[in-house]
């Protein structure tokens, strides 16, 4: 598996999930804290709170409260994911 955070310029982060690897909340949290350290090391225009949003789906790791807590912590502001987008969710 890949996890892939992007812009409209490109790819920001990429992670390869090793096999067997269960991606739960604190999995998760370690994927956010490595982004968040490369935000603040290679883009300077998302360095300061408030300056980029989050769009992940509604996955359990994503929404549980741990995830949640890291994120309110660090001022990331999320984008709601619709449950049942069409164009979110082919």
């Amino acid at each position: 598996m890949l996890i892939v955070f992007y812009d409209s310029k490109g790819i920001i982060n990429e992670e390869f999930v090793q096999p067997g690897q269960i991606v739960n909340a604190l999995y998760y949290v370690g994927v956010l804290k490595r982004l968040l350290s490369r935000i603040r090391r290679i883009w300077p225009k998302y360095r300061d709170p408030g300056s980029w949003r989050l769009l992940h789906d509604n996955a359990p790791s994503h929404s549980a409260t741990i995830v949640s807590d890291y994120l309110a912590k660090n001022h990331i502001s999320l984008i709601n994911h619709s449950p049942h987008s069409p164009d979110l969710v082919p």
